[in-house]
């Protein structure tokens, strides 16, 4: 038996692949069901894909190449290139330096850094940030949630504090020579002890170290106690958002006999004119396009029911904003309160 042999040309014998300088953007796999055919004298044919992309990239990327090591010359026409001394060069010993045109050395470079960063200016760790040493993140440190300041760095607190005490008549407020608050009477033969003098001293906090405010305030009406060391709602700053809760509430719409009615100010003043309409005749029908979009066919009883309905609805909500307030004015309310206790949108 003889086997099948095949004959291998001589390489030289082989036409060159042509170069074109682009970068083909995908070299392809060649598989097993991809005919192998070789350069027939006009296509290269699939056994020569591969090789034609990588001859296409080689010679882009060697184009480019060339053009970079291309020389760039300088505005004084000098290359940037490495060249050869010409007539006129200087090298760095010929060059002779003056006090205000010389080369600079790591040491002039670490002695200006050093000037710049003086050693006064720290981390919150209190490193230095000379130019003597490395800074780190551990060394930069970070600022806690919640920030302390001695009473004499908050500026203008004590006249705040002084401010906001409001004597009453008869009422005079001083200090005295350790910087507290005094409270005395002026009102002869009045008040109690001799002379109706009476004095009322408040705590000095130019000693009592820090103030501690944290930073994760909970909602904009409320205000830091630092007697409670706790957020609490602050009496003047919560009526505004009180209403915006109710109003958020109002229109937010009912579910009601089965169908979702938008209880808007809008909405609302359209059922009005369909309740005159249903008060007016007995037999007054129309078409109510829901919140949802849905057109629901309403009689004159469906009409005048579902406007009591929302009607009371928003009178509710407007009673849970008078309770809140109330609760505000007589220091019972709680944050938590804001978004509970309204009605219920299913009617």
């Amino acid at each position: 038996m003889m086997s099948d042999q095949v004959e291998i040309p001589n390489i030289d014998d082989l036409p060159d692949i042509p170069e074109t300088a682009e970068f083909t953007p995908v070299v392809k796999l060649l598989t097993t069901e991809t005919p192998v055919l070789g350069y027939d004298g006009t296509d290269i044919n699939p056994a020569n894909w591969q090789a034609q992309a990588l001859t296409n990239r080689t010679q882009y990327l060697k184009t480019h190449l060339d053009s970079i090591g291309t020389p760039i010359k300088s505005v004084f026409g000098r290359t940037t290139q490495a060249i050869t001394a010409q007539v006129g060069d200087y090298t760095a010993d010929q060059i002779t330096e003056t006090p205000g045109k010389r080369f600079v050395t790591q040491a002039d470079v670490q002695t200006w850094n050093a000037k710049l960063s003086a050693s006064s200016v720290s981390t919150l760790n209190g490193k230095s940030l000379t130019a003597g040493g490395n800074v780190t993140l551990s060394d930069i440190g970070a600022s806690p949630v919640a920030h302390q300041h001695a009473a004499g760095e908050i500026t203008g607190l004590f006249p705040a504090i002084y401010s906001a005490l409001v004597p009453g008549d008869g009422i005079a407020i001083t200090s005295d020579s350790s910087g507290r608050s005094v409270i005395a009477s002026t009102a002869a033969g009045g008040g109690a002890g001799s002379g109706g003098q009476f004095t009322v001293v408040t705590r000095n906090i130019s000693n009592e170290g820090y103030i501690r405010v944290p930073t994760d305030r909970p909602h904009p009406m409320t205000v830091w106690d630092t007697v409670t060391e706790s957020w609490v709602v602050a009496p003047d700053l919560a009526p505004p958002y009180i209403a915006e809760q109710r109003y958020q509430v109002e229109q937010a719409g009912v579910t009601f006999s089965g169908h979702a009615y938008s209880t808007t100010r809008e909405s609302r003043g359209l059922l009005d004119s369909k309740a005159i309409c249903a008060l007016q005749n007995e037999s007054y029908s129309c078409r109510w396009k829901m919140a949802n979009g849905e057109f629901v066919a309403l009689s004159a009883p469906d009409v005048l029911a579902a406007h009591t309905a929302i009607d009371s609805y928003v009178e509710a909500c407007f009673s849970h904003e008078e309770a809140l307030l109330l609760l505000v004015a007589n220091g019972g309310f709680t944050l938590g309160m804001l978004t509970q206790g309204w009605p219920s949108q299913a009617l």
